[in-house]
């Protein structure tokens, strides 16, 4: 409904009578006007007579709905209201040209906030840094700033004080000049009351250093070009980096300092090397939001890790916020038959862990050069200490295995091999070399349980070796576990004790792949938990459940064990699609939260009707009569 058209019905409702509506006072009619929400619908209301039309400029409130981007700059040039206290504009494929022609005359009137959202073409978000920028100027009475511009470029002001400003957001930017004005921008001197700060989808930034006195809250989220960061705020409660620096596995290229002492939220979902991350003591954290990935690749491994380390070091939170994601398993698709090589001299195969069948005969006569990287074997593991053996692989001089599932028994036999790598063979119970030339050995993040000798067997018979790395949490001939030092790939075992958190919250990727241990492992951790949320993350497709004997329903222990959950008061359970290993731990849930009071179950949306009946008379005989049980079904 345009109110501008309503209100001309109002004006002329008694037949050329008295105009009653315009008789009201100039306060009242501003009202009215503000409150249609419109700038472009007020100015229309100049038609009902002579006295609306010096009504509008005065409002203390612009906004401009969809509107094309040269006309904003002619509506703030005739307003005349000495203090704005709103200008919130949306409109299509501004140029910085425009925007930066009428953004001067909206700093020196506003006294209150500002959202500029500009939309524009994707094939147009990718030129931003070539093209003129918005020139940013000094908003020194404004209070909120919001900037969204479609990767528009943005040159910021070298000077001039924001001495109202307490609430920023940057989104979707790209930053010209040097990236360290933003960090000079928001300081203490040129912000001095900025309490809350985002900063997302800004290219352009690879050094961010904020000193803030002022600075409560700070989200910063997807700076993919993000090398250095550095903060220096010493009243901050809340902090959330997510998705951010450039890269994040090289300490010389990625490092971060932060030093909040009153911090209260830390949320940290980056995988970064832990040696260039410093968090200085944080003695008032309550609440942590992090998230594992159970992979085993280095990467994962090494950030795992780090979470570990800042569970023990933050051991007194009340609410704990955990992403988990599994791989999509391997074994789904079908393999790839490898053919005999009779005269290739290398072969480099990186799978992303498709499945891949080894040829049972054949001889790979030159082959002197073999690597084997994320890799799904099928059939019988021996057969690659087979393949590899002098027989049939005469000429192998170097060897690299990495990242292969399904290989819990490696044999080689080999006379001509100079050089073996072995890299994060998580499955490996027993390795046997017997390599008389061998010059170097490499052994890396391998065995599925390096501290059982029955389980872990390694016999190496190497003569001639030079150079021996063994980055394993055993040594060839005794074992040495350092106290806090973690054995497997995922580190669960080795979750502390986090006795104070009232509050759980997990995020779960699962793509197939059983969660009951994992977050049997999480839960019995946080046995003092009195809310508990638990949220299967959309997947695109339906996914095929892993083979028997995956690791990720390791320990198997957790189907038996009993938890006590005395303090579990309340638990919601979102996208749940009622698989077999869901439905068992939501049971197993129900059995140890002896005081459970409120249960809210949401089903995922593809799940079908006869599927969602038949899971709601699961859960009710789950349930018990003093449960208040919500079941229902998330809307696509």
């Amino acid at each position: 409904m345009d109110l501008s058209v309503e209100l001309l019905k109002l004006s002329v409702a008694d037949g050329g009578g008295e105009d009653r509506l315009s008789a009201l006072p100039d306060d009242v009619l501003i009202h009215i006007l503000v409150l249609v929400k419109d700038a472009a619908a007020a100015a229309r209301t100049s038609i009902l007579a002579s006295r609306w039309r010096r009504l509008w400029p005065l409002l203390p409130e612009l906004r401009f709905g969809s509107i094309e981007h040269h006309l904003i700059g002619a509506a703030l040039a005739t307003h005349e209201a000495p203090d704005l206290s709103l200008i919130l504009a949306h409109t299509k494929d501004a140029s910085p040209e425009s925007l930066s022609a009428w953004l001067p005359i909206a700093a020196r009137s506003l006294s209150g906030a500002i959202h500029l959202e500009v939309v524009r073409r994707e094939s147009e978000t990718e030129i931003g840094e070539r093209c003129a920028a918005i020139d940013l100027p000094c908003f020194k009475k404004a209070t909120t700033i919001m900037l969204e511009l479609g990767f528009l470029g943005l040159a910021l002001p070298s000077s001039g004080v924001f001495a109202q400003l307490g609430d920023l957001k940057l989104v979707d930017i790209q930053l010209h000049g040097q990236s360290s004005g933003l960090g000079d921008l928001l300081s203490s001197q040129r912000c001095p009351s900025l309490r809350f700060l985002r900063v997302s989808d800004v290219r352009g930034l690879d050094n961010f250093n904020i000193q803030s006195d002022s600075l409560l809250h700070m989200k910063l989220s997807y700076l993919h070009h993000l090398q250095q960061l550095t903060v220096v705020a010493p009243v901050l409660k809340r902090l959330k980096v997510s998705r951010c620096f450039a890269d994040p596995l090289n300490p010389d290229l990625s490092v971060a300092n932060i030093s909040a002492p009153q911090l209260t939220s830390l949320g940290w979902e980056n995988i970064i090397e832990p040696s260039s991350t410093q968090l200085d003591k944080m003695m008032q954290l309550e609440n942590l939001g992090i998230e594992l990935f159970i992979l085993e690749a280095e990467e994962a491994f090494e950030h795992n890790q780090y979470c570990m380390t800042l569970l023990r070091r933050f051991q007194r939170i009340h609410t704990l916020d955990l992403l988990i994601f599994y791989p999509p398993s391997g074994e789904r698709c079908a393999a790839i038959d490898l053919p005999c090589f009779e005269k290739a001299i290398t072969i480099k195969l990186k799978l992303g862990f498709l499945g891949l069948a080894l040829p049972p005969s054949r001889v790979f006569s030159r082959l002197g050069d073999l690597q084997l990287v994320d890799i799904q074997l099928h059939g019988q593991s021996s057969r690659l200490g087979d393949l590899l053996s002098s027989q049939r692989c005469p000429s192998l001089m170097f060897l690299v295995v990495s990242d292969v599932r399904g290989l819990d028994s490696l044999n080689i036999h080999s006379d001509s091999l100079l050089h073996l790598k072995l890299f994060y063979l998580q499955h490996l119970k027993q390795l046997t070399v017997v390599a008389p030339a061998l010059k170097r050995l490499k052994v890396i993040r391998c065995f599925t349980d390096p501290l059982n000798p029955h389980q872990s067997v390694v016999n190496i018979s190497a003569p001639q070796l030079m150079s021996l790395g063994w980055k394993n949490f055993r040594d060839p001939s005794s074992i040495q576990l350092d106290e806090g030092i973690c054995t497997g790939p995922y580190l669960m075992d080795h979750m502390p004790r986090l006795p104070d958190i009232t509050t759980l919250h997990m995020g779960v990727g699962a793509f197939g792949h059983s969660v009951g241990a994992i977050l049997f492992n999480v839960v019995r951790s946080c046995t003092g938990v009195k809310r508990l949320l638990i949220g299967f993350l959309a997947e695109l497709e339906e996914q095929t459940p892993c083979p028997s004997g995956c690791i990720c329903d390791e320990p198997p222990n957790w189907r038996t064990e009993e938890l006590a959950l005395n303090c579990l008061e309340e638990m919601e359970i979102q996208g749940m699609r009622g698989t077999e290993h869901e439905v068992s731990f939501v049971q197993r849930l129900f059995r140890w939260a002896t005081v459970l009071k409120e249960v809210t179950v949401i089903f995922h949306e593809l799940i079908t009707e006869s599927k969602a009946k038949e899971l709601r008379q699961l859960l009710l005989s789950f349930s018990r009569p003093d449960i208040c049980l919500d079941i229902s079904r998330r809307v696509p």
